[in-house]
């Protein structure tokens, strides 16, 4: 009898040891006729597939547009603070909103993204602490360029003009690249 091949597969539902997180445990076998082997058992967290790694690619390449958005967008919102005429009423609209959802899509990545603790070299890759560190570190200083009150307060041209300075603050964001005692 010639040997067939099938792979089966369980999947079990758990908690880690914290009690955080949904895992999964997953059993594969292959049976090769009359003789049967356990390939082994494999524990993946699902909210791990969500994770992007602070050092690769897409989170350095994304870190880069977030820093340049953070210095562009404050020098334009300078100019509108100074600069805001009704003739330029529908390009003001349209260029914050693009910078906003821009803001807000990088925002998300930060509740995604790993981190690591000075001196350690293993990243943390929990869902929970990975966002509990963004709370409490850097999301007021996100959050609040990211209100919309210059749209709510549209009809008053001067108090726009001084709503634009909280969207400036975005530049200290910006000036991080700038920070070089961290390069040492």
């Amino acid at each position: 009898m010639a040997p067939t091949k099938s792979a089966e597969m369980k999947i079990m539902a758990g908690e880690d040891s914290d009690g955080h997180g949904q895992h999964f445990l997953l059993e594969k076998a292959e049976d090769l006729g009359e003789d049967s082997e356990d390939v082994g058992e494999e524990q993946i967290n699902i909210s791990q597939l969500f994770i992007i790694d602070h050092r690769g690619a897409f989170s350095i390449f994304w870190t880069g547009v977030d820093t340049a958005l953070c210095l562009l967008s404050s020098y334009i919102y300078m100019w509108f603070g100074a600069f805001n005429d009704a003739d330029s009423h529908d390009l003001h609209v349209t260029t914050s909103v693009c910078f906003e959802v821009t803001f807000l899509l990088l925002m998300l990545k930060k509740f995604l993204t790993s981190y690591s603790n000075q001196g350690e070299a293993k990243p943390v890759r929990n869902l929970h602490q990975i966002a509990m560190r963004y709370l409490r570190g850097e999301f007021i200083r996100d959050l609040i360029p990211l209100l919309p009150v210059t749209f709510i307060f549209d009809g008053e041209r001067r108090m726009v003009k001084l709503l634009y300075v909280i969207k400036v603050v975005r530049v200290l964001n910006g000036f991080k690249v700038f920070d070089t005692h961290k390069i040492y």
